[in-house]
């Protein structure tokens, strides 16, 4: 067992600190709403029999309100178990997790191949997020295994804004996504031209759900994607309302887009039309995007506190390469990718990873608890 763990933007927690705090709560003399976390409803650390909300003890104990935790239950959990505590969910979910159990033991029987190695990045990531998880129960059963749930504003039913709402309180982090990326090509031509009823209706969808889970939110600024002119204009447009999801605690993504300015520029730019406090950089990886290179001098020169790659993926071939522009620095990172889809479908007669899962599942009965845990094995690394 670890006593030590560089975690949150370069800051060593101990052991020994956790537990100053769990005394400081068992005395009194600490409240973790003091410093902007909610109650937990989920995740639990689990101490001589008594239970502490995870997150928040991790972010106090590290000196971070919960406006600079950008981190969900997998960092929390990660952190937490290095430092050899015990971590519950709250709900009863033991028929769940024999079933979890189950699928893990038939996929390794089945077909090893399909098992991958749980991916390995220095420094990790605070989130990963799994976007295209738009169904309600994507949704539900990613939430269910505290992995981080990606989406499209535009894509979500009512019955997904539900499940969405449902995780407040379980420090499951959730990213919002606008769809702008579809509206230009590959040559970064407007092909679907998004107009003002367009963005009133998704920013609808992000006060929504701003109002129900508060930082555990991340969601897309108005923009588009390879031009700073157009997104400069967006943010003006919208800045009252991308103001008020600040407040409501939202962590809203700007895209730092290239252009006739450098990056750095363009982000103070962006402060002019925001506010510094209000906004946080996400930088393009695929249409119009941003190098490694370029990433680390933009880490270097504007020194965010925390910074979202758009559409990295955890086993990109590149993700190594971005991930070292933030070793040393006190700067935390988020990334997402299209988990779903990427592993989907047969390749020469055998099954990806995510159909591999629900082949075992649908013996299982595919009952709705089968899909859940068959979702689950996302955080389980199966």
């Amino acid at each position: 067992m670890s006593n030590t763990h560089s975690v949150l933007r370069g800051r060593e927690v101990t052991r020994q600190q956790v537990l100053s705090i769990l005394d400081g709560i068992d005395a009194g003399r600490l409240n973790p709403a003091d410093y902007g976390y909610g109650p937990a409803r989920r995740w639990f650390i689990r101490h001589n029999g008594r239970s502490y909300p995870s997150k928040a003890v991790l972010g106090i104990a590290a000196g971070m309100r919960a406006s600079e935790f950008f981190g969900g239950v997998a960092e929390t959990t990660r952190v937490l178990r290095a430092l050899g505590f015990d971590l519950r969910m709250a709900d009863n979910t033991a028929q769940a997790d024999a079933n979890i159990v189950e699928i893990a033991s038939l996929i390794r029987s089945l077909n090893a191949s399909v098992v991958e190695k749980p991916w390995n990045l220095e420094p990790a990531p605070a989130a990963y997020y799994a976007s295209g998880s738009n169904r309600p129960t994507e949704i539900r059963g990613l939430g269910w295994a505290g992995a981080d749930i990606g989406c499209v504003a535009g894509e979500l039913s009512e019955q997904a804004l539900v499940e969405l709402e449902a995780l407040a309180g379980t420090d499951v982090v959730v990213f919002v996504d606008s769809g702008a990326f579809s509206e230009v090509d590959r040559e970064l031509r407007v092909v679907k031209p998004m107009v003002d009823a367009d963005w009133r209706r998704i920013l609808r969808v992000y006060e929504r759900l701003a109002r129900a889970l508060g930082s555990q939110l991340t969601v897309v600024a108005p923009d588009r994607v390879g031009c700073q002119a157009t997104t400069l204009t967006r943010l003006f447009n919208y800045r009252v309302e991308l103001n008020t999801l600040a407040q409501l605690g939202a962590r809203v993504l700007v895209p730092i887009q290239k252009g006739a300015e450098s990056q750095v520029d363009f982000a103070c730019r962006i402060n002019a039309i925001l506010g510094a406090d209000s906004w946080v950089p996400a930088m393009p990886c695929k249409k119009g995007a941003t190098t490694a290179e370029e990433l680390a001098t933009f880490v270097a020169r504007f020194q965010p506190r925390h910074v979202h790659l758009l559409g990295l993926g955890v086993r990109n071939r590149n993700a190594a390469d971005y991930a070292a522009a933030f070793a040393g620095t006190p700067t935390s990172y988020s990334m997402d990718s299209c988990w779903i889809a990427a592993n989907a479908g047969r390749s020469e007669a055998q099954p990806r990873r995510f159909t591999a899962v629900r082949d075992v599942a649908a013996r299982l009965g595919g009952t709705a608890l089968s899909t859940i845990a068959m979702l689950a094995c996302f955080a389980h690394n199966i």
